[in-house]
């Protein structure tokens, strides 16, 4: 179940990001697509948030699939502009933009060199993404 879990999160951010650089090549195509933009952008903002809720990242099926979680968070912050109808829109809930800063945040400070690297690659994208001077994502 958590090998599935696993391929389930790196196939997604990669279809994800396949997406977003056939926007980039031609975005009028994938103008036309506005539902499927908008279907994809509610299953990835409640995805991680059902994981953390039904438990599935604790323990062993957890560390299993920390990487995945990391190269999912990293595939969907580069492909963020993708769900923008404009530079300033925040298109993800400041809800999922936190359990994604956790969920980096435990895998940087993960014991595995490993995690560790994809948590500092995903924090990259997801910085540029979400914390950038340009998109300030709240009103502190």
């Amino acid at each position: 179940d958590g090998i599935a879990r696993h391929g389930l999160l790196a196939s997604c951010g990669h279809i994800v990001y396949g997406l977003y650089q056939r926007f980039q090549k031609n975005p009028n195509e994938c103008q036309r697509l506005p539902e499927l933009r908008e279907n994809l952008q509610n299953k990835i903002s409640n995805l991680l948030n059902e994981y953390r809720l039904q438990g599935y990242l604790e323990g062993y099926s957890g560390d299993l699939i920390r990487p995945s979680l990391c190269s999912f968070i990293e595939n969907i912050s580069r492909s963020i502009d993708y769900f923008r109808q404009n530079k300033d829109d925040m298109c993800l809930s400041n809800e999922t933009i936190d359990c994604w800063q956790t969920i980096i945040d435990e895998c940087i400070s993960n014991l595995d060199d490993d995690v560790r690297q994809v948590g500092l690659n995903a924090l990259k994208a997801f910085s540029n993404a979400f914390y950038s001077n340009s998109t300030l994502r709240r009103d502190e």
